[in-house]
């Protein structure tokens, strides 16, 4: 399903290039400061930044973390996996309180903000997610719904096309460009 505003296909590396650096910096920090960093997850950041960045994964992994952080941050051209993971664990890393209140509100199954297995995907309706947008837009930023709505879009889009509807409300509106 394309983007509403622009027509695009969501993905999860173009959404990574268009975040402002100062959110980029707060996904990559996520990503470092998980408590459960599995050592592959960091491993596979590694080779891609790594070399980039004239480092070996270890000596990259080395470094120390704001150092990571603004490399990361600054690299504009990740591949669709690691852009993915990315935002995956910064939603779940410092946004789960939206996560399980949307789920919540469109009647998904979850437990904490992580869907499981399921045998029959729910796909919310353009009227819950509107009511379920509704009450998020009076919880939480208008910017971090908008933010876990496109990660949504690059995710599965046909389970989300009502997400995707609702990007163009105008509380949802990207502010301007400078």
């Amino acid at each position: 399903m394309a983007d509403p505003r622009t027509g695009e296909v969501p993905t999860a590396a173009r959404l990574w290039r268009e975040l402002p650096k100062e959110e980029r910096e707060a996904v990559a920090r996520a990503f470092f400061e998980q408590k459960d960093l599995a050592p592959e997850a960091a491993e596979a950041l590694a080779r891609e930044i790594g070399p980039r960045r004239g480092f070996r994964e270890a000596g990259f992994l080395r470094l120390a973390l704001d150092l990571r952080v603004r490399m990361l941050a600054s690299t504009l051209d990740l591949r669709e996996d690691v852009a993915a993971t990315l935002l995956l664990v910064f939603h779940m890393e410092r946004r789960r309180p939206l996560l399980r209140r949307f789920l919540d509100l469109v009647g998904i199954p979850h437990e904490d903000g992580m869907i499981g297995e399921e045998e029959n995907p729910v796909v919310p309706s353009v009227e819950v997610v509107a009511k379920a947008t509704e009450a998020l837009l009076a919880e939480f930023p208008a910017a971090d719904v908008r933010l876990y709505y496109r990660a949504l879009l690059t995710q599965e889009p046909s389970r989300w096309r009502a997400v995707g509807g609702a990007l163009s409300l105008p509380r949802l509106a990207a502010p301007p460009s400078p």
